[in-house]
């Protein structure tokens, strides 16, 4: 598995400013801008990636839609939730769906830098059986 990443987001200043920040430091980038995009980019390329970033809040399919979707494709898949609406609820099903972390908005290139790289040391939140 590369240095692949998957970006998720429906808003085209976020999805740039992430495949900046990401391909400054080495990662190569494929963007989708809703979930059904994601889901096929995922599955054509999904050998090759080695991380999903993933805006929880999509036009069409929600994040909370895209996360099982992308686990039928790939049980192992890695996803680092990003979400504007930090609450206890979207926290929860993140935790609950085995995603391996949840990065609040706005973050910071710096912030998305160190989120990446800890969920590709990581092992999943939830434990799953």
């Amino acid at each position: 598995m590369g240095r692949q990443v998957l970006c998720v987001d429906d808003d085209p200043l976020v999805l740039q400013v992430t495949r900046i920040a990401l391909e400054r430091n080495g990662y190569q980038v494929l963007t989708a801008a809703d979930g059904i995009e994601a889901i096929a980019r995922f599955e054509r390329d999904r050998s090759e990636i080695a991380l999903v970033v993933l805006d929880w809040l999509l036009p069409g399919l929600t994040g909370e839609e895209v996360v099982p979707r992308l686990m039928a494709i790939d049980p192992e898949v890695r996803i680092l939730v990003t979400s504007g609406q930090y609450c206890a609820s979207v926290l929860s099903v993140v935790v609950r769906e085995g995603v391996y972390d949840f990065l609040p908005k706005p973050y910071s290139p710096a912030q998305l830098i160190e989120a990446v790289e800890h969920v590709l040391r990581l092992r999943k939140l939830a434990a799953t059986a």
